[in-house]
Formats: structure tokens, sequence, C-alpha cells
């Protein structure tokens, strides 16, 4: 995954949505990303994540939030924060991959990219909104990945 990103993550402001332990963002950070903000619904895995950053020291340029991956993103949205790239990785039996991705039009800067880790057998749309376009699939046996790149507006 990261080989396709190449240079789009070094400077990046990374949002790692569904972050469980933060290793997308956690890597981000080492191939030299701005920052990273990790948002994590559950507080035990939270406090874990936050314990990762600390052993890895990047406190500095990382920050968890505690919720809904959706409910921060439009709180993001009307705060007018945005990102250069945004990493999902929603549990699949959630089923919340494409609607997360309507939400990120607001805070995904043009030339941003999302990456969404999904069941390969779950086909997702070339296009979601206005603005995100599906530029490159990879699968692996059961898991795929999902690069979509944030148009100008028109």
């Amino acid at each position: 995954m990261f080989s396709i990103l190449a240079d789009r993550v070094v400077d990046a402001r990374v949002l790692d949505l569904y972050a469980g332990s933060g290793s997308l963002g956690l890597e981000s950070l080492s191939r030299g990303a701005a920052s990273a903000l990790f948002v994590e619904a559950r507080r035990a895995v939270a406090d874990v994540l936050q314990g990762n950053i600390a052993i890895v020291g990047e406190e500095e340029r990382a920050s968890v939030v505690i919720g809904d991956a959706r409910g921060a993103v439009r709180r993001m949205a009307r705060e007018g924060r945005s990102f250069d790239l945004i990493f999902l990785d929603p549990p699949y039996r959630d089923q919340v991959a494409v609607a997360t991705l309507e939400d990120l039009e607001g805070i995904l800067e043009p030339g941003g990219w999302a990456v969404v880790d999904h069941p390969a057998r779950e086909a997702l749309p070339e296009r979601v909104g206005r603005r995100l376009e599906q530029v490159k699939r990879r699968a692996w046996g059961e898991v795929a990945v999902a690069f979509y790149a944030a148009m100008e507006e028109e």
C-alpha cells in the first residue's frame, strides 16, 4: 500500500479513521507525514493506540480522538479541517466504507487520497459523491484496498 502512495505521504496531514492500533497513521509518520490524527471509537483500543504513539515517540505529531468515525468527520468538516491522506479501515461487518467515503468530501484536500480497506468480494464504486474517483485497487486474498483521489471541483 505504501509503495503505491510513495511521496504522497511526505508532509501529508493524515487522518486514520477506525484506527485500531494506529498502524497506518504511525507508518505514515515514519515515512515523513507532517501529522496524524487517529479516530477510534473504543476507549480501551484508543488507550493502546495512545501507548503505541508514546512508544514510537510521536506525541508531538499525533493525536487521538475517541468517538464515532463518521461523527468525527462531520465535526471536522464543520470546523474547516482538512487532510491530504485519509485511511479507512472500518469493520467489514458494519458495511460503512461507502457512507464514510461520502462524508470525506468536505475534509479531503483536492489532489488528496483516501485509502479504503475492504473485503475483496465487495466492489466499491468508481466514483463517490462529486469529487472522489477510484484511481487504483489492489487485492490480496480476501482483502482489497481501493485508492480514491479527490478531484478539483468542476
